[in-house]
C-alpha cells in the first residue's frame, strides 16, 4: 500500500510492517464487533431489545423540522396529520438503527476510543439528571406562579402606588366621590 507522497521506492519494508499491524488491529476489532452483534441479535430474540415507541418516532419526525420552523418560518413545523403519516417510517428507521447500526458503531467507538465513550456516557447521565432537576424546578415555579395569581388581593378603595393613591372605579350600586349613583 502506497501512502500519499511516497513513491514505490520509498515504501519498502516500513509499509509492510504498517500493513501487517493494521491487519492485526482491524481483525481484532472486527471480531469484537461480530461478537457484539451476535450478543445484540441474541438479546433481540430473547425480547431484551430496545423497542422504539410510536410517540418517540413522532417526536423524532417533528424534531427534524424544528430548526427550519424556528429559523425560517413556523409553517415548517409538522401538523398532526403529517406526523401521523411519517411516524411509521421513522419508527422503522429508528428501530433499525437501534437493532443493527448503533450496536456496531458503539462497539467500534468503545473499543477504539474508550475515554471518549466513557466521557460521553458520563455527560449523558449528567445531562439526564440535570434535565430532571430543571423539570421539577419549572413545575414548582409554575405552581408558585399559579398560587400567586389565585391569591386574593386585599379589597381597598385605592390602588397603592409609591407616593400616589388613586381611587378605584365604583361598582354598580355604589356612589362616586361626588355623590352620583352608579347604575
Amino acid at each position: 500500500m502506497k501512502l500519499w507522497g511516497q513513491s514505490k521506492e520509498n515504501s519498502g519494508e516500513a509499509g509492510g510492517d504498517f500493513e501487517a499491524a493494521a491487519a492485526r488491529v482491524t481483525a481484532g476489532s472486527d471480531e469484537e464487533v461480530t461478537r457484539n452483534a451476535a450478543e445484540v441479535t441474541a438479546a433481540i430474540e430473547d425480547g431484551d431489545a430496545f423497542e422504539i415507541r410510536p410517540e418517540w418516532a413522532e417526536a423524532a419526525a417533528r424534531l427534524c423540522f424544528l430548526p427550519a420552523a424556528r429559523l425560517s418560518h413556523p409553517a415548517y413545523a409538522l401538523t398532526d396529520e403529517e406526523a401521523e403519516v411519517i411516524s411509521p417510517k421513522m419508527q422503522a428507521f429508528l428501530q433499525a438503527v437501534a437493532d443493527k447500526y448503533a450496536p456496531a458503531a458503539l462497539g467500534r467507538v468503545a473499543n477504539k476510543y474508550p475515554e471518549f465513550f466513557d466521557l460521553t456516557a458520563a455527560l449523558g447521565i449528567l445531562y439526564w439528571q440535570k434535565w430532571r432537576f430543571v423539570s421539577k424546578m419549572r413545575a414548582l415555579d409554575a405552581v408558585d406562579r399559579a398560587k400567586a395569581e389565585v391569591e386574593i388581593k386585599p379589597a381597598s378603595d385605592s390602588i397603592d402606588l409609591p407616593g400616589v393613591s388613586l381611587p378605584l372605579r365604583p361598582k354598580v350600586g355604589e356612589r362616586t366621590e361626588d355623590g352620583a349613583l352608579v347604575i
